[in-house]
């Protein structure tokens, strides 16, 4: 008997390779992204739930919409500045004005200004959005899950089998370090040479990890969630995402823990999570425990 029933059978190196090679269906040029954001009926969802902008002062150059858009760009463009480069072209921003009509109609896309905003207005913006950071977070936790219900994910009524569950009915979670936005780890540093006292930006959410292969990493760590139909990665839906903090009671664990059981707790359908060697016994156990609320009160009755 091995020590952990739920351990590997074969050494990795071993081990047959089960996952599909990325294929040239799976591939989306930038332009079909950022059409698919622009036209994602979430953007504006979420744009509604933020506060209006006040009648005092100067109005607002663009919509809150905009600004989510911009975010939405920047995770495909993989920067703010090269963003703001792009949004400034009237073609690529005219794929935010088609978004803005068909889904809040032609006056609302009339408003729009002729290009999109630049670096320093979406730095103005960001800050702003970060005070209401928590509620964007809850309301996208929601959304997401009813797209992940919608696409046939998490099904309620479908057969279980507890020795070979599908992949529509499993989260798929990983924590990660993201690389650091800055690479001072101190807020001043001197030139030994000089004596020059020099001041550096610090990233307080950045430490340093360590991988499963001993590998140190600087950054902040996160535990990402996601969910999928079946083999199409385009079918992927991410659900959350949680911040691990330095010496957080548990670590990666017990933030990774706490995310799966309030996944599970919307959605019935869920039987559980795919994860690595972080989790140990006593997780499991804590996510095995879950029952579906529903569920619990018919074994009452």
């Amino acid at each position: 008997m091995p020590e952990d029933i739920f351990g590997d059978t074969l050494p990795p190196a071993q081990r047959t390779p089960r996952k599909r090679p990325f294929s040239d269906k799976d591939r989306r040029t930038l332009h079909e992204r950022l059409v698919d954001c622009a036209h994602n009926s979430h953007l504006y969802e979420l744009a509604e739930m933020l506060p209006p902008p006040g009648r005092i002062g100067r109005p607002r150059d663009y919509p809150d919409v905009a600004f989510l858009f911009f975010l939405a760009a920047r995770s495909v463009l993989a920067s703010a500045r090269r963003t703001a480069a792009h949004l400034e072209d009237p073609e690529v921003w005219t794929i935010l004005r088609d978004g803005v009509r068909a889904e809040l109609g032609a006056v609302e896309a009339a408003r729009l200004p002729e290009t999109g905003p630049n670096r320093a207005q979406w730095l103005r913006a960001q800050r702003r959005l970060r005070k209401q950071s928590h509620e964007l977070w809850h309301s996208y936790r929601v959304l997401a899950l009813e797209q992940a219900l919608e696409q046939g994910i998490f099904p309620e009524h479908e057969t279980r089998s507890w020795s070979s569950p599908q992949r529509h009915q499993l989260i798929a979670a990983d924590g990660t370090v993201l690389k650091s936005p800055t690479l001072a780890r101190a807020s001043q540093s001197v030139d030994m040479t000089t004596g020059e006292i020099r001041h550096h930006r610090v990233d307080p959410a950045s430490v340093s990890h360590v991988e499963g292969g001993g590998t140190e990493v600087f950054g902040p760590k996160y535990v990402f969630f996601s969910a999928r139909k079946d083999e199409n990665y385009l079918s992927r839906v991410f659900l959350d995402s949680r911040y691990v903090p330095h010496l957080h009671p548990g670590g990666e664990a017990a933030v990774a823990v706490e995310g799966v059981i309030d996944i599970m707790s919307a959605a019935p359908g869920c039987m559980g999570t795919l994860y690595d060697g972080a989790l140990r016994g006593v997780h499991r156990d804590s996510i095995a425990r879950r029952r579906p609320r529903h569920q619990q009160t018919a074994q009452r009755k």
